[in-house]
């Protein structure tokens, strides 16, 4: 299943405000994704301004086999 998402990256890593922009199984609910992106994302490396790190808005395609 191939998902297009947007999420930001706070400035300790971890991730908030997850939303589906397009998905390609109509069968899998955004809310379900979401779910499944905020219980498996692992922390991320925050951006940074001025050498002290930031929130940053990520669009990211990711793509999820379901078994």
């Amino acid at each position: 299943v191939k998902i297009l998402i947007q999420f930001i990256v706070n400035a300790d890593g971890e991730i908030t405000d997850i939303q589906v922009l397009e998905c390609s199984d109509p069968g899998l609910g955004a809310e379900e994704a979401a779910k499944i992106l905020y219980d498996n994302m692992p922390k991320w490396i925050p951006g940074k301004n001025r050498g002290r790190a930031t929130r940053v808005r990520v669009k990211q395609p990711i793509t999820i086999s379901i078994y």
